[in-house]
């Protein structure tokens, strides 16, 4: 569990000043070993945002996420329209290939996967998130061992953050994390069984419960795995994408430790 002190007065974290340094570091580092010798570190740095932000486009892509990995990608075209991977994010949208996060049906999930039927996502109750916390990108991680953190990205009510494995012999290509303000207590729980259960629809029998919240452990069968769960108004989601196509379930412990991760608990 992470915790996070809340000012008093107002609903907010605040400025994440130690995430924005940390993500700063990483990346002039990541440049300095591995990027051209005559690069600035500015323009390095710049470099690494981008990457960073097409990373994010490409998991939400894939996720299911299609209006935001296009909206990122149309961001980044609008100043470098040349850039190949935004290029193919929004051709990639615009045949459909990835699930769309309304649907309400999918192959493997079931009727009770929608919200309010006999099995309903998790109930939470977290009075502090059922308000807007002003900077949401606080709840992200600052860091994961064994895992390079990318700089957070934050959208309005959107934020995540992606990492990839330091070591050759880690279980995934990579791991991500996203918070979503789905405005309400419904809407949270709307967007695991609409969005999370369709795209990952085959579900683990086994009960996840990260920082005392009923978690939802769910494959896409290929190589995708999610932890997804909700505290008030906001979801709580983990990504991890495997090495090599097989059989995803494998990442659970993985996936289930990198969500707790997150911040989650506000002091009053």
């Amino acid at each position: 569990m992470r915790r996070m002190t809340r000012p008093s007065g107002r609903t907010t974290l605040g400025i994440a000043a130690g995430v924005v340094a940390l993500a700063a570091v990483i990346f002039v580092l990541s440049a300095v070993s591995g990027g051209d010798p005559s690069t600035s570190g500015d323009s390095g740095a710049a470099q690494q945002t981008v990457e960073s932000r097409l990373t994010s486009a490409e998991i939400r892509l894939a996720t299911g996420d299609t209006t935001r990995a296009v909206a990122i990608a149309q961001e980044i075209l609008a100043t470098d329209p040349g850039n190949v991977r935004a290029q193919a994010i929004v051709s990639k949208a615009g045949r459909g290939s990835a699930p769309a996060p309304s649907a309400p049906t999918s192959p493997g999930s079931s009727p009770s996967d929608e919200p309010n039927s006999e099995n309903p996502p998790p109930q939470v109750d977290d009075e502090a998130f059922s308000k807007e916390i002003e900077d949401i990108g606080a709840l992200l991680p600052k860091a994961f061992e064994g895992y390079s953190m990318s700089e957070p990205v934050v959208m309005g009510g959107d934020a995540d953050v992606s990492a990839d494995p330091v070591s050759p012999d880690a279980p995934a290509y990579r791991v991500a994390w996203a918070v979503h303000d789905r405005q309400s207590n419904d809407g949270a729980e709307s967007f695991i069984a609409k969005t999370s259960k369709v795209v990952y629809p085959k579900a683990s029998s086994q009960k996840i419960v990260v920082d005392g919240a009923p978690a939802y452990f769910g494959t896409d069968g290929r190589e995708l795995a999610t932890v997804v769960y909700r505290r008030g108004r906001y979801v709580f989601e983990v990504v991890v994408v495997a090495k090599t196509q097989g059989d995803p379930s494998k990442l659970q412990p993985l996936a289930v430790l990198a969500a707790k991760e997150f911040v989650d608990t506000l002091d009053q």
